[in-house]
């Protein structure tokens, strides 16, 4: 009996997403993982090699006469062009990155520069997309809220009130996703992987407002707009446009978000991403104290002071771009 059409696409995203989280894998390994009859992954398993989604794999081991052939995911069958934007070291800097889907970088330039604008980014973003044939979607962080298909409260100025996503999908005629870079470094700390569901990241620029990404039961909590996790504008009597971005402000703010975040979203994690250098004493140890008293009675969450907002934006940025792949089948380019 054939299978419905939509069904068979599930079937096969599931395949996909298994190999490229596991790993080469026989005919009856994925069969036994997914459930599905031997007979039903043999039909997928052909159309798949056929379209070269999945590679079979050349090194099978010979057992009686007969060999044990395994799958893998053809790494290159598509690519992620990922595009983050963000203050380091106090200056705004971009990074263009290729990855393939298992996560490996084909290509990564890194840049810095005030002039960072719409036609710089069309041109950047357009260069490596006809370099890069097998790009199939664009994913750019951005230190900003995008609401009503416009950036808002973007901290970079040149990029304030574009139309990011239509103006990149019109250039490229490919699908463009445009992420928070908090809501994408909390999911690219998520995607370690780590057992927590319900994370808080907290993440303190050396010149701009910090913002939030909240995990909660599993997923990236956004709100109606967009504006979870906009601390710039909570009534914490701060003027932002004036704000002495030193150790001791930094760490007097921290202390009140902290409690604020155990109050709002009761977190198993709280992650601190920040450059600033806070002495010799542990810092996290001085916050979970602080907690205790507040709350004597409560599993208090575990505080982590990280300096890999970099990577867990980009892992982020990535893992938003590989999951809308499996679940869009779509050509843009028809």
């Amino acid at each position: 009996m054939a299978i419905p059409r939509d069904l068979k696409e599930l079937n096969k995203k599931n395949i996909k997403s298994i190999l490229r989280q596991q790993g080469a894998m026989t005919k009856a390994e994925i069969a036994e993982v997914t459930g599905l009859s031997v007979v039903t992954v043999n039909k997928l398993i052909r159309d798949l090699v056929e379209n070269e989604e999945i590679l079979e794999q050349d090194n099978s081991v010979a057992t009686g006469g007969r060999r044990a052939v395994s799958y893998k995911i053809n790494p290159n069958f598509q690519q992620v062009l990922v595009i983050s934007l963000q203050e380091k070291w106090k200056k705004i800097t971009y990074s263009f990155s290729v990855y393939n889907l298992l996560g490996e970088p084909e290509f990564v330039e890194d840049m810095s520069g005030e002039d960072l604008d719409i036609t710089a980014l069309k041109r950047n973003t357009k260069d490596l997309v006809c370099a890069f044939p097998k790009i199939s979607c664009v994913v750019i962080g951005v230190p900003g809220i995008e609401i009503g298909g416009k950036l808002r409260a973007m901290d970079f100025p040149l990029l304030l009130n574009v139309q990011l996503r239509e103006t990149l999908e019109a250039e490229v005629n490919l699908p463009v996703l445009v992420e928070t870079d908090t809501n994408a470094a909390i999911l690219g700390y998520k995607n370690r992987p780590v057992v927590e569901e319900n994370i808080v990241g907290l993440y303190y620029p050396e010149r701009f407002p910090p913002g939030a990404g909240l995990l909660m039961n599993g997923e990236i909590l956004k709100g109606q707009n967009g504006l979870a996790g906009e601390i710039k504008h909570m009534p914490l009597q701060v003027d932002w446009d004036n704000f002495d971005f030193s150790v001791d402000e930094i760490k007097a703010h921290i202390r009140k978000m902290v409690l604020l975040t155990m109050s709002f979203y009761d977190p198993e994690t709280i992650v601190l991403y920040t450059n600033f250098y806070f002495g010799q004493k542990d810092f996290t140890e001085e916050l979970t104290e602080e907690l205790k008293q507040v709350y004597p009675y409560a599993t208090l969450p575990k505080i982590v002071l990280s300096r890999k907002f970099t990577t867990d934006y980009r892992i982020g940025l990535l893992a938003f771009g590989i999951d809308y792949l499996e679940n869009n089948m779509t050509d843009w380019r028809i």
